[in-house]
């Protein structure tokens, strides 16, 4: 393609392409402000694209040049190191820390890409979604919508004709905003849904036993050549030997020289076509998920990351992010290779044995151990609130609100304006917070369960909703201002994302949704795409700091990248367990507030205090929440000590106490053990019952009693301790009676505290006084006391 002077660019760029088409390919409407290259490369890629549809090089280095004038204005304004070079490709990726980015990053988009496709499947999702203990009972619905996409018309059952008309619209329209970005998804006629395949099924099952049990599921009018000719039996056969092979194969990036482009992908998954949704089940049965809403709902949320990837770093980010990052320095907590690894889903590979095996363990030991996190959980009220005045928005209005978001209405009135459905999906439960990733089905969904059953998710999901729709409000209250008219708070946040003037005046267009007298902007009505992905991702990010959920950058620091499956990428994340929301806590919460661009030093102190003051409050109620659910009387506030276990119970260290201030856990498990996580604990656990069977010992039953599920429930512990656990334990440990007799004598002596439950009692009780302080039997310690912190647990 022949080089064109500058002045033939502008023209033919200023009579082809409209004002807001300028606008997303180069920034602005102005032209002349660019240079020679970057409105030559503007004008070439469109050509490319209007001529035969696809892309190439020249786009995934005309994106490349875009993120490298990001790099040098950035640089130019906040000084030329190579810190500044590395922070502002993490802008690039994940959100600023510092508020400095002055631009939506790549996991913002791909957060509000998959709420603006999930908001048009909201009353689909409301109606399939899992019941209050987190199993789905509308199995009949789901056959009946599979049956649906496949054809059309055949269940007579008008709900499923329904839902499967929206998600067949969905997925075509992320196919060609896909395409759009960059990709190449051909269009297949009769393609109905994404298909369910499992690698380790697959795997088992063998290449041979899987093409034969699939060819007659398979419709061969439609299993058609690239030329448009029906297969033969032979070409059938080879066809679904590479889907096999791609399949089990395959990870979700590929790495290193000859990376397969993110732009090429999702061919090999389409080229199935089933007789019929009985032929479909059938084979997601044997080889793939029986979950097909699952798969639906996988799939918006994987798409919707790849192309969040390709509009910022072109076809083949993994090569971009090379070239990128060339002689680049790793930083010391959270380098970016990390970061691109974790957002890109690159150390995920499909499962081997190990990480099966541990993706397994990590929920189910949430089951067993979290049942209580909800009393933990009232900080978040604290942590909402901050971030709403931090923003500008009404944190008051924001919590009178909360109790009006229950119920099915309202579930589904903030999901059609973009608050998410994750209330419906599975394996998306509270498990998320504290731990790496999903596991496998059968144990999240056991992990969920625990999370309903305890009130967690229902608690989380309103206040994450009425921080949402505090969003919406704002946003439509300030519809009738220019951006230089809004209220300053909310417009430094607008502007910290990079929103431009023009930008707002294409938000102020949305249109409205009244609820309860209030009106609320519908980001889902923004005319232009861009600004309507941006919005939706900035929305989605600061809920995710109010209300908060672990990001990219908190699973980078907690797993370094490495790979799950490999011995350090496991260990990396059984130590990581239930660490995570400390870790956001400190930095997406204390750090962004000492380090904000948007505040000054005053302001800084005032949200620090204002942070540390409500979070503490809110710590002190679970405390003393807990220590009821505990069978204890609550403890005196005016033990300075009191405030010290709410300070850290409110910044999320509640279970941190026995990892770092004790030689030995609640359970009587070594100091260095109990560092390891649950899964060190739980490995430790089960060494020392084989080894008690082995040696013909005191067997210790209620040692691995205590991994039941459910059995931390905060409102049914005590009765399963009481009733099961400490039985157990007076039939095999002699002395258990009179250790527990100096426990409690000791926690009355040293914190006042009684027991309105004893150990050892089946039923409620008013405990033994203690004895004199002559009487007392154990030795005074001979080392200062933080028996304090052993009481902040979850």
């Amino acid at each position: 393609m022949a080089k064109m002077t500058r002045e033939e660019c502008i023209r033919q760029a200023s009579s082809n392409f409209t004002p807001e088409q300028r606008r997303r390919m180069w920034g602005t409407e102005r032209l002349d402000e660019l240079t020679d290259e970057e409105i030559s490369s503007g004008v070439r890629h469109q050509k490319l694209l209007r001529r035969d549809g696809k892309t190439g090089e020249i786009l995934q280095d005309y994106r490349l040049a875009r993120i490298r004038k990001y790099v040098h204005d950035y640089q130019q304004k906040y000084g030329v190191s190579d810190q500044n070079r590395r922070k502002a490709l993490e802008n690039v990726l994940v959100r600023s820390l510092d508020d400095s980015a002055g631009r939506v990053s790549i996991e913002a988009n791909a957060q509000g890409i998959t709420a603006i496709y999930q908001a048009r499947i909201a009353r689909a999702a409301e109606a399939m979604k899992p019941d209050r203990l987190g199993w789905r009972k509308q199995v009949q619905l789901l056959d009946d919508l599979a049956d649906e996409l496949h054809n059309p018309g055949t269940t007579r059952n008008a709900k499923a004709a329904q839902f499967a008309r929206e998600v067949s619209q969905v997925l075509e329209d992320l196919r060609l905003r896909f395409n759009r970005a960059g990709g190449g998804i051909r269009q297949l006629e009769g393609w109905a849904m994404p298909h369910t395949s499992n690698p380790s099924k697959m795997a088992r099952a063998g290449v041979e036993q899987y093409v034969e049990a699939t060819l007659p599921l398979l419709d061969r009018n439609r299993m058609r050549t690239p030329q448009g000719r029906p297969m033969t039996d032979a070409e059938l056969r080879d066809s679904l030997t590479v889907v096999y092979h791609n399949m089990v194969g395959e990870g979700l990036v590929e790495e290193g020289q000859g990376a397969q482009a993110i732009a090429n992908r999702h061919q090999e998954h389409r080229q199935l076509h089933f007789r019929n949704g009985k032929t479909y089940r059938d084979y997601a049965q044997r080889f793939g998920d029986e979950n097909y809403y699952k798969a639906i709902t996988d799939h918006i949320e994987r798409l919707s990351r790849e192309i969040a990837f390709i509009e910022t770093m072109g076809p083949n980010p993994a090569k971009a992010f090379e070239r990128m990052t060339a002689g680049l320095d790793k930083a010391f907590l959270v380098n970016h290779e990390a970061l691109f690894k974790n957002l890109a889903g690159m150390n995920r590979p499909d499962g081997n044995l190990l990480m099966n095996f541990n993706a397994a363990l990590r929920p189910a030991l949430s089951a067993a151990q979290l049942g209580s996190a909800t009393l933990s959980s009232f900080s978040d009220v604290g942590t909402a609130s901050v971030a709403a005045a931090f923003n500008g928005l009404g944190w008051s209005r924001m919590l009178r609100r909360v109790g009006s978001l229950t119920g099915e209405e309202a579930r589904v009135f903030a999901a059609r304006l973009g608050g998410s459905i994750d209330y419906a999906l599975d394996n998306v439960g509270m498990a998320v917070r504290f731990d790496d990733s999903a596991g496998a089905d059968w144990s999240q969904r056991l992990a969920d369960t625990v999370f309903r059953a305890s009130g967690l998710n229902a608690f989380t999901n309103m206040m994450r909703r009425a921080h949402f729709m505090e969003m919406a409000y704002t946003l439509a209250s300030h519809r009738g201002k220019a951006l230089d008219a809004v209220e300053p708070k909310f417009r430094r946040m607008l502007e910290s994302y990079g929103v431009t003037p023009w930008e707002w005046d294409q938000i102020r267009k949305a249109r409205t949704r009244q609820r309860n007298g209030e009106q609320f902007l519908d980001v889902t009505t923004i005319a232009d795409e861009g600004v309507q992905t941006k919005l939706m991702g900035i929305i989605h990010q600061e809920r995710d700091l109010a209300v908060l959920m672990p990001d990219t950058r908190t699973r980078a620091l907690m797993n370094q990248g490495q790979e799950q499956g490999t011995v350090l990428g496991e260990g990396l994340r059984a130590f990581g367990q239930y660490k995570s929301y400390s870790v956001m806590m400190v930095m997406n919460n204390l750090y962004r507030y000492l380090s904000s661009k948007r505040l000054n030093m005053a302001d800084r102190v005032g949200y620090i205090t204002s942070l540390v003051v409500s979070t503490t409050l809110l710590g002190a109620l679970s405390l003393q929440l807990k220590e009821v659910a505990k069978g204890r009387d609550p403890r005196n506030m005016r033990d300075p000590d009191f405030f010290k276990a709410a300070l850290l119970q409110g910044g999320g260290l509640g279970i941190m106490g026995d990892f770092f201030f004790s030689d030995s856990n609640r359970y009587g498990q070594p100091g260095l053990v109990t560092a390891l996580g649950p899964t060190g604990g739980f490995a430790y656990d089960v060494y020392r019952t084989g080894r008690d069977m082995i040696q013909d010992e005191n067997l210790d039953a209620s040692r691995m009693l205590r991994y039941t599920p459910g059995q931390s429930l905060w409102y049914g512990r005590l009765i399963f301790e009481r009733n099961l656990i400490d039985q157990f334990e007076r039939l095999t440990d002699p002395d258990y009676l009179t250790n527990k007799r100096v426990q409690v004598r000791r926690r009355k002596t040293q914190q006042g505290q009684d027991y309105y439950w004893p150990p050892a009692r089946k039923f409620p009780s008013t405990p033994e006084r203690a004895p004199d302080a002559g009487a007392a039997t154990e030795k005074p310690p001979q080392r200062r006391d933080r028996s304090w912190i052993n009481n902040v647990v979850m």
